[in-house]
């Protein structure tokens, strides 16, 4: 399915198949059983979900949900929260906060890799599980950041590095099973 602009809250779906759809002038609700789909800049709330595919959004404002069984998600200029998904790949995202806004990213093998400004008043636990014989000091390379963590704790079985930005604020949780985490200044 490929759909040029859409003026108004956007609502697609397939049973199998990739969806394209250019810039939406609303919310978006967008969903195939098994392929990828591919969004430009939603003016509200995106909700994106597939079986078996990547997922690409270049831009919402508001509260965006994301979950592929299968792909890695691309998550570009995202003023708001985000909570993405995915069972088998990567997770890159570029986000400029709200106010008490919650996001969280989840992967269960792949990496995530997160920017965003270095004025965001945030709170961020970063947690990545690990082999029990990990030694602190290759489980610390795992977890990399342009930011000082505020605590870093090393159980038997995952590492986790907290960070608090400007006094903190917004909730930022990131995990991955069997993956790096990179949080960037952008």
């Amino acid at each position: 399915i490929s759909i040029g602009d859409a003026k108004n809250k956007t609502e697609v779906s397939t049973g199998g198949g990739n969806i394209s759809i250019g810039n939406i002038g609303g919310s978006g609700e967008v969903s195939t059983a098994g392929g990828n789909i591919s969004v430009g800049k939603v003016s509200g709330n995106a909700e994106l979900s597939t079986a078996g595919g990547n997922i690409n959004l270049d831009g919402a404002s508001g509260k965006v949900e994301t979950n592929t069984a299968g792909g890695n998600i691309n998550l570009k200029n995202i003023s708001g929260s985000i909570e993405a998904n995915t069972a088998g790949g990567n997770i890159y995202a570029e986000l400029m906060p709200t106010a008490n806004s919650n996001s969280e990213f989840n992967t269960a093998s792949g990496d995530i890799n997160l920017k965003i400004p270095s004025d965001a008043k945030v709170s961020i636990e970063a947690t990545v599980y690990v082999a029990k014989n990990l030694s602190e000091a290759d489980a610390d390379k795992l977890i990399k950041s342009d930011f000082e963590p505020t605590n870093v704790d090393f159980h038997k079985n995952e590492f986790i590095k907290k960070f608090v930005l400007n006094g903190g604020g917004s909730m930022i949780e990131l995990n991955t099973a069997s993956g790096k985490i990179k949080i960037s200044k952008k």
